[in-house]
C-alpha cells in the first residue's frame, strides 16, 4: 500500500506502535505488516534520548538540516537511511 508514517518526536512514535500494535491484535492474520521500517523520524533538531528510542525500534529513516544535526545522529545512530533536505532559504540575503 505504500503507507508511512512521518513522527517528529518519541510520543509520536510511540502512538503510531501502539496503534499498529492494537491493528496487530484486531486484524489477527489480516495484518498488512507495517513495521517500524515505514516510520520516518523527520524533526529537524531530534533529542539524543528520542534517536537512541528509534533506534531500539528500528526506525531507519530521518532527515537532518544540518551539519551538526547530521553529527548527533552519528554519534547516536551510525546506521540507516538519510534523506537530505534541501533548505529553500536564502543564505546571505538581507
Amino acid at each position: 500500500m505504500g503507507t508511512g508514517f512521518d513522527c517528529a518526536s518519541k510520543s509520536e512514535i510511540e502512538t503510531v506502535m501502539r496503534v499498529l500494535d492494537e491493528l496487530k491484535m484486531e486484524l489477527g492474520g489480516r495484518y498488512i505488516g507495517i513495521e517500524a521500517d515505514r516510520i520516518g523520524f523527520f524533526h529537524p533538531c531530534k533529542m539524543k534520548s528520542h534517536l537512541r528510542f528509534a533506534k531500539e525500534l528500528g526506525v531507519t529513516k530521518m532527515s537532518f538540516d544540518s551539519i551538526l544535526e547530521l553529527e548527533k545522529i552519528a554519534d547516536v545512530y551510525y546506521c540507516g537511511k538519510h534523506e537530505v533536505k534541501v533548505s529553500s532559504g536564502y543564505l546571505g540575503t538581507n
